[in-house]
């Protein structure tokens, strides 16, 4: 990945992590990490909203949230913990995918260099170009 790109992926990921809120930093950073070993565990009742956010987000429903607001969080905690999971688990997916991609470029064959391209239009056969003075003729539309 381009420096830049990473830097700006790094900003991204990192911000809703360390910036002040509702939710405890360690809380936040352990719902990104979801499951990555040396980190904080979660409270109880956010762990099965963290992992449906993780491995199927599709699955999340009403009752999910509101099992959270039921064991006392606010709708500021719960905000904060579903988007600290949702930026850890897209950043695990990309790092996993650029991962990938690194091993294929290093198991691939080296290719030679193709031909170099030269800015030269190609050869025009003036068999097939019609002389200036000779009209075009029109497309049909279709």
């Amino acid at each position: 990945m381009h420096p830049d790109r990473r830097a700006l992926l790094d900003a991204w990921t990192t911000a809703p992590l360390q910036q002040p809120g509702a939710l405890d930093l360690a809380i936040r950073a352990a719902a990104a990490a979801a499951g990555v070993a040396g980190i904080k565990p979660l409270p109880a009742e956010a762990q099965a909203l963290v992992a449906k956010i993780h491995h199927h987000a599709w699955r999340i429903a009403d009752a999910d949230i509101a099992a959270l607001r039921a064991a006392g969080w606010s709708d500021e905690r719960v905000f904060e913990l579903v988007i600290a999971s949702a930026v850890g688990a897209g950043a695990q997916r990309l790092n996993a995918g650029l991962q990938a991609l690194a091993a294929a470029r290093s198991t691939r064959p080296v290719i030679a260099d193709p031909a170099p391209v030269t800015s030269d239009p190609p050869p025009v056969n003036s068999d097939t170009v019609p002389a200036s003075s000779e009209p075009v003729p029109a497309t049909p539309n279709r």
